[in-house]
């Protein structure tokens, strides 16, 4: 086993060697190949109908876009197929420059990025269909690399960029830096990726977290590891419907979960990072697309338990149900660990030929794989208990060096760990610090916007101020507006009561006389046509006094009737005016017949003293309903105004000299000899005035 190993080795390094000097040439005569361009027969019958080219030997660059786009979804290829469509990849990559209309020569370069990324992840440290014991190489890493610099800088940004592309693009450049150990580059490529979609695209920020999640696989930083596949699976559960969320993603953040948990059982020894991987065993049996493939991984994991429990056929029963599952498990990524636990597996057991020959199918010079140091240990410790020193020896040399490389590569992790914490920390300050300037903003904002809504409340309080006191100046000047229109009213109708006492004691009597003169001249005159003439003129003399005397009736004694109506309409007008029917129920009672007598002046008194009350009530008295009631009692005049509002302390009220205007009201009512009472509490006010009737006369 051991030459066999050696004798790979050195396969390995010729043909290294031997592809350093000749891919130049190759490169150099593509273009020429590329004129006469075809593919073999056996590759053209491989493909599905639906991207078989029309013809073989004549490729269109849509064709060969459509094979490479397919190439690493065929289920049955072998290395024939890949090496075939590696070179049809390689001659056919130039020729995106010849492709006129932009769209397509950004999708056709797209196609070989993505080939390329996929080669390298599907053939990178690994066997074509392992066990035949010869390594494909793939050394077109730095091609890879070019033509991904090309995309990036011709669709970065202007009217072709599409950020999808753009993330998947940079992560397959970190994923080439991480073939070449440029492992920082790697690093910030991922994190670059990761921005442009969560700057461009959220749709493709799950992904970017799973690959970066990946990447610390890479390195064996299991805390790291579960810390992205979290973010991802957040990411994943914020895309907007169920359909949004791709299986197959899904399906790979649970692989990488496992492994993650898988190596924190072997660190730890904990059982609950072994129930963890069972539980996502079981969730990976949910997922559909790509099923088989992810749960042939899954259980080889649990073939890695088994084995750690001591239980070696249970162990081997999981290697062969992912060999069942996915027959083509040699592919997998974790093809090594299986073959590393059947080997131990079927040693513990004592089956030490079936180990040899599982055991010969491994690279164990692939320091990638921590795995392997099982082997050599197991190995070293064999050779040590059978005195086979010599042996044991070369086994202690190799693990010593790949402990050495692995240490490198623990170190380069641990490396980056640390610059992944200190840029979370620091993002965490410039977040913290954005934060504290944007409160501190907020409160400027906010001390900004109180100012000004003060300032706003304090001009539109002066505006309804300055609203209400012109309404009030106006509402003031509309009432004495309406009392001067009533006190000429009054005066009007005593003009007339005096005009019709005149035309009844003056006119209506002289013609009474004339009248009484005709009478006596018409009996006196014996002349028949004179008579007739004084008779008619007495008639007419006669309507006139019946006419004068009516309307002189009529003024003088409709005076009174008019006066009182007018009184009692006057307080209503008042009443309605300061007191709207909107606000306030009102109740307005005036005896007329008992208050016939009262004079022009005190009418005039009695008006502004109501109106005045009435202004008290709408300004403090925060009242529904007033009553005002006037009648006569005696020999004195009674007003009574009541109101159902808050009150006040009268008391109190009495002692301020500008007050609701009480000592005014006081005034009005002593100039009359009247009496003033008022009566307040919190269930109302009520104001009685008396006035004597005599002083009134």
């Amino acid at each position: 086993m051991t030459a066999l190993v050696m004798k790979s080795g050195r396969s390995a390094i010729h043909t290294a060697a031997l592809i350093k000097y000749l891919l130049p040439l190759f490169l150099f005569i593509l273009p020429v190949l590329s004129s006469y361009a075809q593919i073999s027969e056996h590759l053209y019958t491989s493909l599905p109908d639906s991207v078989r080219p029309q013809n073989r030997m004549h490729l269109k660059t849509a064709e060969v876009k459509q094979i490479l786009d397919c190439t690493y979804k065929m289920s049955n290829w072998t290395r024939k197929e890949y090496s075939e469509t590696d070179s049809l990849c390689m001659r056919f990559a130039t020729k995106y420059a010849t492709i006129t209309r932009e769209p397509d020569r950004r999708d056709y370069l797209y196609s070989i990025c993505e080939y390329l990324s996929q080669g390298i992840n599907y053939h990178s440290g690994k066997y074509s269909l392992r066990g035949s014991g010869k390594k494909y190489e793939f050394p077109f890493n730095e091609i890879a690399m070019e033509y991904s610099n090309k995309f990036i800088d011709h669709y970065s940004a202007g009217p072709y960029f599409d950020s999808g592309m753009l993330a998947q693009i940079l992560s397959n450049k970190a994923n080439f830096y991480v073939q070449t150990e440029s492992y920082f580059d790697a690093y910030n490529t991922h994190l670059l990726a990761l921005e442009t979609a969560r700057k461009f695209n959220k749709q493709h920020l799950s992904r970017k977290y799973a690959q970066l999640a990946r990447f610390f696989e890479y390195f064996d930083r299991p805390e790291m590891t579960l810390v992205y596949c979290d973010s991802a699976s957040n990411a994943l559960s914020k895309l907007p419907t169920v359909s949004a969320r791709p299986a197959a993603l899904e399906a790979f953040i649970i692989r990488i979960r496992q492994i993650a948990n898988f190596s924190l059982y072997l660190k730890t020894s904990d059982e609950s990072f072994a129930d963890k991987i069972q539980k996502l065993h079981n969730d990976s049996k949910s997922i559909m697309p790509r099923k088989d493939r992810y749960l042939a991984g899954s259980y080889i994991l649990l073939s890695g338990i088994a084995y750690h429990h001591n239980q070696y056929n249970e162990s081997l029963a999981y290697v062969d149900s992912a060999s069942v599952v996915y027959p083509r498990y040699q592919l997998l990524d974790l093809w090594e660990m299986a073959m590393v636990y059947k080997a131990l597996s079927l040693r513990k057991l004592g089956r030490f030929p079936e180990s040899d020959q599982t055991l010969a199918k491994l690279d164990l010079a692939d320091i990638k794989r921590p795995i392997i140091e099982q082997v050599l240990m197991q190995l070293y410790q064999e050779e040590l208990d059978s005195d086979n020193l010599k042996k044991a020896l070369r086994y202690r040399d190799r693990l010593s060096s790949f402990r050495e490389k692995r240490y490198k590569i623990d170190v380069e992790g641990k490396a980056i760990e640390m610059e992944h914490l200190f840029k979370v920390r620091q993002r965490e300050r410039e977040i913290s610090q954005l934060t504290a300037l944007q409160n501190r903003n907020k409160m400027i904002l906010v001390f900004a916007m109180i100012v000004v809504a003060l300032v706003i409340i304090i001009l539109v309080s002066r505006y309804r101020r300055s609203v209400f006191k012109t309404q009030s100046l106006v509402k003031q000047l509309e009432t004495e507006t309406q009392l001067q229109v009533m006190h000429l009213e009054v005066a009007r109708l005593e003009e007339r009561k005096i005009l019709g006492q005149d035309l009844h004691n003056g006119f209506a009597s002289s013609l009474a006389a004339v009248r009484q003169q005709l009478e006596l001249t018409m009996m006196d005159s014996e002349d028949i046509t004179v008579r007739d003439k004084l008779t008619y003129i007495h008639n007419q003399i006669d309507d006139l006094y019946e006419r004068s005397r009516s309307t002189s009736h009529e003024w003088y004694h409709g005076f009174n009737e008019q006066l009182q109506q007018s009184f009692a309409l006057q307080i209503k007008i008042l009443a309605d005016s300061a007191l709207p029917d909107s606000h306030y129920k009102k109740t307005i009672t005036v005896e007329n017949d008992e208050i016939s007598g009262i004079s022009l002046a005190m009418r005039i008194n009695l008006l502004g003293i109501i109106q005045e009350l009435l202004t008290n009530i709408v300004k403090h008295a925060k009242a529904r309903s007033i009553h005002i009631l006037i009648f006569q009692d005696s020999d004195f005049l009674i007003l009574n105004v009541k109101d159902d509002g808050v009150g006040f302390d009268v008391e109190k009220v009495k002692s301020i000299k500008k007050g609701i205007g009480l000592q005014s009201l006081r005034e009005s009512v002593l100039k009359m000899q009247g009496n003033f009472k008022i009566a307040s509490d919190s269930t109302g006010t009520e104001v009685i005035m008396t006035i004597p009737l005599g002083m009134a006369l």
